[in-house]
């Protein structure tokens, strides 16, 4: 069939309602794309391992050295806590947690899909099917392994392990920072359905397939040098990190090393040698400073009489660099979308919208907004990896993981439009407590339209 006749033929099924063949006529023989998205030659790619390499002067163990610096380690504290608030089941209080749902948001569970829900519920809870001594995680600590990686390494790994069936059994957070990324079409030692594998110290420890292990990353480019690797925030705040620990170290430094008096001390009048002796002896045994620091330099000048102080150190505000240090904090913090508040230092602009209400006290509003900005993207992250690569796995993949809760100002919100439809007669009063996961009450009224 030639260009022509083809045309004329999907044109023709066309105003016949020939959709569905043009549909097919999508989804058939879908041709390669002809972009290169791995380094074709290999210049930047395979190491050692025969695997593609993380391209950075900055390697796994440097960022985890960075990251345990005070104000890092701080930030990426505040992930894993506020992220682990969310490892319970969902409360009817509206607190932080997750609930199992449904894809299809317009179907109403019965019986056996509660049940099953209530399954998955506990397989996320324990990282398993069933409670093993061999298993160290629940899903508080998994949480945190992960976005530990996550928020210093820009790396997620989760082993995925079958049952006998085939069925997911298990899932463990693995050492982001062992594992390799192979390229799709080439496999590894000759296995294309090898994708990743676990390196460690050169030695090649695991293989995984695709549906064996979950490789994710939050910051993607398309940098082909960098395929298949994110970019941790770490490595964007180098100078910021080597900024602060300049600071802290010089701040540090000032009370144990430093060798700049305080000040200098004039002695005028025509003292002689012996005198002047004296006095220095009885000067310092009397006000030198800790491990013998600031030791006070006197000089004697003939003319005149008394004595004369020049004060020489700066003020406590000069030494700590104190501007300069909360404006480094800043951009570290805003690297990760944290409010500065959020790990207890101030803002640096004071010009820009204030943290506080007129009245003094943070409103609930300001809260989320101040607090929330980078939680958000990274509870999106974790969760999308739980329902792309994890619950297809469970019960034919027709549920769906939802974290609740994430503000109170949602939660009000959408009390306030259930409440809303009930009055208008949209919705009977069950169809609100099944959203709510609540059971149904058994009466006629309960299931006809409030009006």
């Amino acid at each position: 069939m030639d260009y022509n006749e083809r045309i004329n033929t999907v044109l023709k099924n066309l105003h016949a309602g020939g959709d569905d063949l043009m549909k097919s006529e999508r989804k058939s023989n879908p041709k390669s794309p002809q972009t290169a998205f791995f380094d074709p030659f290999g210049v930047y790619s395979h190491g050692i391992t025969g695997a593609q390499e993380k391209v950075s002067p900055l390697t796994f163990n440097r960022l985890r050295a960075m990251a345990d610096t005070e104000v890092a380690w701080a930030i990426i504290k505040w992930f894993q806590d506020n992220v682990a608030r969310f490892a319970t089941p969902n409360s009817p209080k509206g607190d932080p947690g997750f609930k199992i749902a449904t894809v299809d948001e317009e179907y109403r569970p019965d019986k056996r899909d509660k049940k099953e829900m209530k399954e998955i519920e506990n397989f996320l809870l324990m990282t398993g099917t069933l409670r093993s001594d061999d298993r160290p995680d629940n899903l508080d600590t998994f949480l945190r392994k992960i976005v530990k990686d996550s928020m210093t390494l820009d790396a997620m790994a989760i082993e995925l392990v079958p049952n006998s069936r085939g069925e997911i059994a298990e899932m463990y957070a693995v050492d982001a920072a062992t594992i390799k990324v192979c390229r799709p079409e080439e496999g590894f030692d000759g296995d294309a359905k090898i994708r990743y594998i676990q390196d460690v110290e050169g030695t090649v420890y695991a293989k995984y397939a695709y549906d064996e292990l979950i490789y994710g990353i939050r910051n993607v480019r398309t940098d082909i040098r960098y395929a298949g690797y994110g970019e941790s925030e770490l490595e964007v705040a180098i100078r910021l990190i080597t900024g602060l620990i300049n600071g802290l170290s010089y701040n540090i430094s000032y009370f144990t090393k430093s060798s700049v008096p305080l000040g200098l001390l004039s002695i005028v009048g025509n003292m002689g040698t012996d005198a002047l002796q004296d006095f220095k002896r009885e000067w310092y045994t009397q006000l030198r400073g800790p491990a013998s620091r600031w030791k006070i330099p006197m000089i004697q000048l003939e003319e005149g009489q008394g004595v004369n102080w020049t004060d020489i150190k700066g003020t406590s505000k000069d030494m700590e660099y104190h501007l300069w240090m909360q404006f480094q904090i800043n951009l570290l913090c805003a690297l990760y979308g944290v409010n500065p508040s959020a790990i207890g230092f101030e803002g640096y602009n004071p010009g820009s919208k204030p943290l506080f209400g007129e009245s003094g006290s943070k409103t609930q509003t300001e809260q989320d907004e101040n607090t929330n900005t980078g939680l958000r993207p990274v509870l999106n992250f974790v969760g999308s990896a739980i329902n792309q690569r994890i619950m297809p796995m469970l019960f034919d993949g027709r549920y769906k993981m939802v974290w609740t809760g994430i503000d109170e100002e949602d939660e009000a919100r959408k009390l306030e439009m259930q409440s809303k439809r009930l009055q208008d007669g949209l919705a009977t009063v069950n169809e609100i407590r099944a959203e709510n996961d609540q059971e149904p009450i058994k009466a006629k009224w309960a299931d006809a339209p409030a009006n």
